[in-house]
């Protein structure tokens, strides 16, 4: 399966590829100094999701929780388990904010509609960040790429490390978004990842597409994420996002004309408000 999802104005995109990577390592964490219980109660669906990236917002509301207690000022020291308390999970700071809100995704060995528990340490001295929080390794389950957009400036680095997002036209970095900082857009605004292969998408392929994104005024068609020639037949695929129509949510997917001709239409027709 493949997955992208997009954050716009306040932008982020993720993408699914399989990779190997370490899901978990066993570790003592006897000797790190703070200890605090994360518990995700808002999961309702029936199956379990494995190894899924889920988000962490550490803040100064938190009750007990104190920025000076981490011995390393950029997060280094921060380590989260799985409920045994000896089994190291996969983690990438998205945002890091000693004077507000930080934004940790943690890959959750398994998330259940019951209730899910993992154990977040720090307080080590000498404890830096490891490398599976800036090699991917959060996103391990299938995902292609993952695009935060938080960036101050051009290019947007994707979290796998493997396909970088450069903008064109009118583009706004650095504003604020639903989680930490996303990328507005303007009437020409686009980012792009150029002919990049990973997404040929076929009729014949499962992938999903998911996004955060904010429109402003009443336009009648936005291209959230789409690959394509623009000769007629138009040739790929595309998610238009309207804040006008009936049918907010349109997928369009249209199958090369070397390989499968059929076109496909509209595949999704979604009728919720982002």
């Amino acid at each position: 399966m493949k997955k992208i999802q997009r954050f716009i104005s306040a932008l982020m995109i993720f993408v699914f590829l399989f990779a190997a990577y370490p899901l978990a390592q066993a570790a003592d964490f006897s000797s790190w100094a703070k200890k605090m219980p994360v518990t995700f109660s808002g999961y309702s669906k029936s199956s379990t999701l494995t190894n899924f990236p889920a988000l962490i917002v550490l803040s100064t509301n938190i009750s007990g929780f104190s920025y000076a207690d981490f011995l390393d000022s950029s997060g280094g020291d921060l380590r989260f388990t799985d409920p045994t308390e000896t089994n190291e999970l996969n983690y990438e700071i998205e945002k890091w904010n000693t004077n507000g809100s930080s934004y940790v995704w943690v890959q959750v060995p398994a998330l259940a509609s019951t209730t899910t528990v993992v154990n977040a340490y720090w307080g080590k001295n000498g404890a830096g960040a490891p490398a599976y929080t800036t090699n991917g390794a959060t996103w391990s389950e299938g995902y292609v790429a993952v695009w935060h957009c938080g960036e101050s400036s051009s290019p947007v680095v994707d979290s796998r490390s493997a396909i970088s997002a450069s903008s064109s036209g009118s583009t706004t970095f650095g504003v604020a978004g639903a989680v930490g900082n996303g990328t507005e857009l303007g009437t020409n605004g686009y980012l792009t990842v150029g002919s990049e292969s990973s997404f040929d998408f076929e009729s014949s392929n499962t992938f999903a597409l998911s996004a955060w994104v904010k429109i402003t005024g009443a336009t009648a068609d936005n291209m959230v994420f789409a690959k394509g020639m623009s000769a007629t037949p138009w040739d790929g695929f595309g998610w238009h996002s309207s804040d006008s129509r009936s049918d907010r949510q349109r997928l369009y997917l249209n199958d090369d004309s070397s390989g499968n001709a059929a076109r496909v239409g509209t595949v999704a027709a979604l009728t919720t408000s982002l």
